[in-house]
């Protein structure tokens, strides 16, 4: 689960009703309402992206509003911002492969909280703040594949 954060404001004199949808890549992840901002107002938006089936690779992330009526200046209506690299569970080193050294790097951390000195999060695969016997089921699970 990736969590895609867009901040969107209202340049307008009125209050505007619209629709702002989120993307990987061309892929639309969510779509959401946002209901009579008020003019010079700004309101933060969390798209959660789930990730389980996609790809491995780099996806560029992206936020389009959709037009609101009278509205004139629509080139900050779209928003390119960053790219999120989609990684075998596993692959904790981001090398492309799920190997001994991602195997190595767990182990070493065995036992690890978020709140441990040094947190090695790429480790806590299954995202649950310890890195512990489930992140290592999960790399050996997928030992041996690629991107």
């Amino acid at each position: 689960i990736t969590n895609v954060t867009v901040t969107i404001g209202n340049e307008g004199n009125t209050a505007e009703t619209f629709n702002v949808t989120a993307y990987a890549n061309i892929t639309a992840i969510q779509t959401k309402t946002v209901t009579n901002l008020a003019p010079s107002n700004q309101t933060t938006l969390t798209f959660t992206w789930n990730t389980t089936n996609v790809a491995p690779g780099n996806y560029t992330i992206s936020a389009n509003a959709t037009r609101v009526p009278g509205e004139n200046d629509t080139d900050d209506n779209t928003l390119v911002d960053s790219i999120v690299n989609v990684k075998i569970p596993g692959d904790v080193n981001g090398d492309g492969t799920v190997a001994i050294y991602d195997l190595a790097r767990i182990g070493r951390d065995y036992g690890a909280t978020s709140e441990s000195p040094g947190w090695d999060e790429p480790c806590d695969i299954n995202v649950d703040d310890i890195i512990d016997i489930y992140d290592l089921a999960i790399c050996g699970k997928n030992y041996g594949k690629t991107a």
